[in-house]
Parts: C-alpha cells; structure tokens; sequence
C-alpha cells in the first residue's frame, strides 16, 4: 500500500472528528411513544416492518459501543457504519486511534476486511471481529430482519409479541436462530436473544431508551449485551446519529476499503 492511500485513512475528517466529540457528549434524548393504533402487520410482513422502524433501507450511523470486561476494564470504539439499498454494508472504526482505519465489508455471503498498513484488503468471515472484542463482523454488518432470517414461529401475550426466527440459508448470519421480543403496538424489538448451532445463547440484547434519531425515526437508541460463552462481559451499543442516505455504488467495493473515511465525508 503506497504513503499516500494510507495517509487518506490515518487522517480523520473533520466530519468524523465532530461527530465523535458529539457522540462523546451526549446521545438521542429519550422520549415516550404516544398511544399506537391497529393491529400488527400479518406475519408474512413482521420482519419488514421491524426492519423499517429501525432504520431506513439506505443509511449512515455513527454509534458508541463500550465494552466492559469482568474485572471492571473498559474499552470504547466509535463506529461508522452504512448500509446500501441492495443489502451491501461497511463498517469503519474511527475510535481509538489505535483502530482508526479498520474496515469490513459484506456483500451477500462475501466479506472483506481492510488493516490500516496491509496492501490490500482481505477476504474475512462474519465470524471474525474487526477490533479483538467480543462482537464478530455479523454484529457490525448485520442486513435487515427480513433479509437474513424466516419467521418460523410466533405467539402473543398482550402487548408482547415473541418471534422466532431462523436463517434463510443464503451463507449469512452464523447464528442458527434467533428469538424476538417485540412490542406488539410499535412493532419495535424490546429483547433479541442470538443462538449457535448447539443452542447455546451467544448474544443477549436489550433495547431500551426510545429516542429520536433523525427526522422520523423514534426507535430504541442503546443495545444492552450479555455474551453467552463469556459471562461477566457485557457490552454498550448506543447510536448517536442515523440518517438516510442513499450512496453511489462504487463505495461498496472491496477497492475503495482503504479509502472510506474520504469517501463517506
């Protein structure tokens, strides 16, 4: 890899510089949901919706994960991440210096991880972790619901739907199922618990905190995670800011890993 192209991902942009101290500052306020009206949507169309209050098909967001180890260690990253209409995703670690420049992206069941320093990136999969925690590549480019699993099983008690879902068998997701919580007037997730093969709970997640973000999005803006073959480790992931955006096609190419802290500005 040649001084310049390293030196295009070493410098961080002023864009991500703010955004980080914003982040540093504060996140969505909390809010309460006002009073929902009707029914869920009929199953065949659950996953979708879920999808839909969370995030737009195409976006950006730049988000805070802090994990926290047994002993009462903490390490925080500050992540961009970006999703394209087509189901592609990137991420890109802009926090601490010593991951500033790490990139993954997944195209489909194909995924390419970028080292700040190596001469090109390299194919990954989404077991593997881009910053030696306990997240993989699966959490940091996750695809829509309904784009990675089949709604298998369902039941409702009052306000609370719980879905169970499985893989659609495309070669994504590693996990083999996967257990919902959701609020049955939002159609937002409250609790989504992440199995192996064997059955073991790998991933625990809590969403709390509903907030703003963006222009229209009132969703849950903290994931609270417990890791299932690691107990006493624990996990943050709070999102500071999530918008639309619609990008050219060019960005989701393992060439232009190296590259994608200029590009995104």
């Amino acid at each position: 890899m040649n001084r310049r192209r390293l030196g295009n991902v070493k410098k961080a942009p002023a864009l991500f510089r703010l955004l980080v101290l914003c982040l540093g500052l504060g996140l969505a306020l909390p809010i309460r949901l006002p009073a929902a009206e009707g029914n869920p949507p009929p199953p065949k169309e659950r996953l979708r919706e879920i999808d839909r209050k969370l995030n737009p098909a195409s976006f950006e967001m730049y988000s805070r994960l802090t994990q926290k180890r047994p002993n009462g260690v903490e390490e925080t990253i500050v992540l961009y991440t970006a999703r394209s209409g087509k189901g592609d995703a990137l991420a890109l670690v802009i926090s601490p210096a010593k991951w500033l420049g790490r990139a993954a992206l997944r195209k489909g069941d194909r995924v390419w991880v970028h080292i700040p320093g190596e001469v090109e990136p390299r194919s990954a999969s989404l077991e593997e972790n881009l910053t030696g925690g306990l997240y993989r590549l699966a959490d940091f480019l996750s695809l829509d619901f309904d784009a990675e699993y089949s709604l298998s099983e369902e039941s409702q008690d009052n306000d609370r739907l719980r879905l169970v879902m499985i893989p659609k068998g495309n070669g994504g997701t590693p996990y083999s199922k996967l257990v919902m919580e959701v609020d049955a007037k939002w159609m937002l997730p409250r609790k989504a618990t992440y199995f192996s093969t064997a059955g073991t709970a790998m991933l625990e997640v809590e969403y709390g905190n509903v907030g703003q973000l963006g222009k229209t999005f009132q969703r849950p803006t903290v994931l609270q995670t417990r890791f299932g073959l690691n107990p006493g480790y624990t996990a943050t992931w709070a999102i500071g800011t999530l918008n639309e955006r619609n990008f050219s096609e060019t960005l989701f190419t393992p060439d232009s890993l190296p590259r994608i802290g200029s590009l995104v500005q």
